[in-house]
């Protein structure tokens, strides 16, 4: 007679099925598990796979998790899977709906609709994506809150959350996190930076947790420079019409209706968006991975899809300012500053600098590699000058006036302090000379006299 190996699951993925949670009585919140062999769904309380290739003697008989019970109440799933007319059809429904019950432009509307899609395949994305939604407190962001919860796969509604709150809940559900949160704390960029890495995985508690969750937060506060890029924001301003009021009755309607076809979405798409190769080269790198993600979760429509890739290029310009103006303009200045210290050196040219710039962001371990129009561009934001060298082209004459504006932009972001006091020169000692004595003491001790 051959073993039984009972194994716990959350869902399975492969090419010939598909294991997912259903609910079997919203009352008691018992799960079940719903098995898709391609053409139909089988509901039962476990699962039983007779023998395997390698072992065939040992079968496998799978069965739905133990969650702790409040917790369990809290996210929602489906009761069954149910078809629908088309993809098309689906999100246009999901678009009527969320007009129906927020005053959203029909862009932001789109990318909500896709949002939602989005989050029944996110185990297919390699970033997933977070909706950044910015009202006040009480007005159209904790109802968008609302509708995402009978929306988004197994959502958990929460309130104000810490990093531990966040760890000690069961993310092996993958459940999709709503958050309502007043301000932007630093445990919660610490869990979206960690979401941005790719593998979604931060530490907390000595042990590394994955965050690859959907996520949608609210919160009175807009995106900025330190998460910018990391979020899709949904600016919602005060409705300027009626809206049908969302109370439990309609949220539940809303649920029955569309989760059971979300799902059946999952079971007959979750294949053809993880195998698909759209992608869209025009994109900055992090912009191009949700492009390159919802583009396949609405693949099946071009003019849908192009329409959504077309809405992107707003966040993807917001993220590239970011970047030039949150990282470039340090890197750019300490690769200048550099140069100035270069005993003898009259001159650098553009493309120079655009190498030191790229030395010194690998040597820190960014991906990102910078370009000479990019480089150019931020020194004149800088209010460096260029002029045409020679034949090798445009760069910076490293006069007196050049190396002192310099100086004082790197003093502005505590960049002269990276240097060895064997580099320091003439315009690093005026300006560490100029700071407060106690500055003095600690820096300038062991510094030669400026000649």
């Amino acid at each position: 007679m051959g073993q039984t190996e009972r194994i716990q699951t959350f869902g399975e993925v492969s090419p010939r099925f598909m294991l997912e949670l259903v609910t079997s009585d919203t009352a008691t919140a018992n799960l079940n598990l719903l098995l898709w062999d391609g053409e139909r769904a089988h509901i039962a309380p476990s699962v039983l796979f007779e023998g395997a290739p390698d072992s065939p003697k040992t079968s496998r008989l799978l069965y739905p998790p133990d969650i702790d019970s409040s917790v369990r109440k809290m996210v929602r799933f489906p009761t069954h899977s149910a078809p629908y007319e088309s993809e098309r059809k689906l999100f246009d429904d999901l678009s009527a709906l969320i007009n129906e019950f927020m005053d959203l432009s029909a862009e932001l509307t789109h990318l909500v609709a896709v949002s939602v899609l989005g989050s029944w395949l996110v185990d297919c994305a390699a970033i997933p994506t977070c909706l950044w939604i910015v009202g006040p407190r009480f007005g159209q962001g904790r109802e968008l809150l609302r509708l995402l919860n009978c929306l988004y796969r197994r959502p958990l509604l929460l309130g104000e959350v810490s990093l531990a709150g966040l760890c000690s809940l069961p993310l092996e559900l993958r459940p999709s996190l709503l958050i309502e949160q007043r301000e932007v704390s630093p445990e919660l960029q610490k869990v979206l930076r960690g979401v941005d890495a790719g593998d979604g995985r931060i530490l907390c508690k000595g042990q590394f947790i994955n965050m690859c969750c959907a996520m949608a937060i609210c919160t009175e506060e807009p995106l900025n420079e330190s998460i910018c890029g990391r979020a899709i924001e949904i600016p919602l301003p005060r409705a300027s019409r009626p809206l049908s009021l969302l109370d439990q009755r309609a949220q539940d309607k809303i649920a029955n209706e569309f989760q059971p076809k979300l799902l059946m979405y999952r079971l007959a798409n979750a294949e053809r968006v993880r195998n698909s190769t759209f992608d869209d080269s025009q994109f900055g790198s992090r912009v191009r991975e949700v492009a390159r993600f919802w583009g396949a979760c609405v693949d099946y429509d071009t003019n849908l899809r192009n329409e959504i890739v077309g809405l992107l290029k707003e966040w993807d310009t917001q993220v590239r300012t970011e970047f030039e103006t949150d990282l470039m303009d340090p890197i750019v200045i300490e690769a200048m500053l550099s140069f100035c210290h270069q005993e003898g050196k009259g001159a650098v040219h553009v493309g120079e600098i655009t190498a030191a710039a790229n030395g010194i962001l690998e040597r820190r371990g960014e991906v990102v590699l910078v370009r000479p129009r990019m480089v150019g561009h931020r020194l004149r934001a800088l209010g460096v000058r260029t002029t045409r060298l020679d034949a090798a082209g445009r760069g910076v004459l490293l006069l007196g006036a050049v190396r002192q504006h310099i100086h004082k932009l790197a003093r502005d972001r505590a960049l002269v302090r990276v240097y060895p006091a064997e580099r320091v020169c003439k315009h690093c000692m005026d300006i560490l000379r100029a700071e407060s004595s106690e500055t003095q003491d600690m820096v300038l001790s062991d510094l030669p006299e400026s000649s």
